[in-house]
């Protein structure tokens, strides 16, 4: 009896074990990675319909988190999340989330501050 309590006591702790190890990873990219931005105190143009969310970086790939959907903010940041299955959404011309260049008729308003700041935070 007491083998049994004994093997069923390891096998808890080590289910506990693994099932605690994925959790970690997620909270530090979190905390490390992401950065809140609003269109009143964003330098740079805003290019989005949103008026906040958040910007993050994961492994180099930068994405824009609107809070009920995540946009891949380069090729790079498209493929990777197909990759791992993260369902970010392409920010391309036909996205009605990218807002119209005022001052260039049938351009979008650039990501690319976006994206850099966005990358800046992967070096943290």
């Amino acid at each position: 009896m007491a083998d049994l309590k004994k093997g069923f006591l390891l096998g808890l702790v080590a289910l506990v074990l693994v099932g605690c190890g994925d959790l970690e990873p997620q909270s530090e990219v979190v905390a490390d990675n992401e950065r809140a931005v609003s269109r009143d105190t964003y330098e740079g143009d805003w290019p989005f319909t949103a008026d906040s969310g958040t910007l993050g970086c994961i492994d180099k790939a930068a994405y824009f988190d609107a809070g009920n959907e995540t946009y891949a903010l380069s090729g790079f940041s498209r493929a990777y999340s197909d990759s791992k299955g993260l369902g970010w959404l392409p920010v391309d011309p036909e996205q009605t989330f990218w807002l119209d260049n005022p001052d260039i008729a049938g351009a979008k308003i650039s990501v690319g501050n976006m994206t850099s700041d966005a990358l800046k935070l992967c070096d943290k």
